[in-house]
C-alpha cells in the first residue's frame, strides 16, 4: 500500500470519531507510523505528499487516542523504533510529549519503557521539559516517584 494511495479523508474521519478499530482495519499500524515519518522526517525525500499523510499527524495527537491507551503506548512504541536515531527528537517533542501526562499508569509506563530502551530514553530527552542528562539521572538512580492521589 502506497501512502498516497491512503484514503486521507477517511482517515482523518475515522480519527476525528475515535473510531481506531475501523482505521486500523483502512491502514495497519505500520503505515501510520509510515505516514507520520514521511510527514515529519522525511520531508522532501518522502514518497507521499504532505496532504496526502497529514492524517497520520492527527492520529499521533488526537484526544480520542488517549482513551486506547493500549493503542497509543504501542504507536509510541514502534515510531520510536521505526525513526532514525537522529530522528527521535521529533518523536520526543512530539508524539510523546503529547503523550505524557500526570496518569500514574502512564508514568510508570514511560518509567518501564526508559529502562528498558536507550531509544526511548533519548526521545524522552527531547521532551521540553526534560533533557537527555535528566533522564539519565532519572532512570539511573531510579528517582522516579509516582505521587498518586
Amino acid at each position: 500500500m502506497h501512502l498516497d494511495d491512503i484514503e486521507s479523508d477517511r482517515c482523518l474521519a475515522l480519527i476525528a470519531a475515535g473510531d481506531f478499530v475501523a482505521l486500523l482495519e483502512l491502514v495497519p499500524l505500520e503505515r501510520i507510523v509510515a505516514a507520520w515519518m514521511a510527514l515529519n522526517v522525511d520531508g522532501a525525500t518522502s514518497e507521499a505528499a504532505p496532504d496526502a499523510v497529514w492524517w497520520a499527524w492527527e492520529f499521533f495527537n488526537s484526544e480520542r487516542l488517549r482513551g486506547h491507551r493500549d493503542l497509543h503506548r504501542r504507536a509510541l512504541v514502534q515510531l520510536i523504533d521505526a525513526v532514525p536515531e537522529d530522528q527521535l527528537c521529533a518523536v520526543g517533542a512530539g508524539p510523546l510529549e503529547y503523550f505524557f501526562s500526570a496518569d500514574v499508569d502512564d508514568m510508570r509506563w514511560l518509567a518501564e519503557q526508559a529502562c528498558a530502551s536507550q531509544r526511548f530514553r533519548m526521545a524522552l530527552g527531547c521532551m521540553t521539559y526534560m533533557n537527555e542528562r535528566t533522564v539519565q539521572i532519572l532512570v539511573r538512580e531510579g528517582r522516579w516517584t509516582f505521587i498518586e492521589s
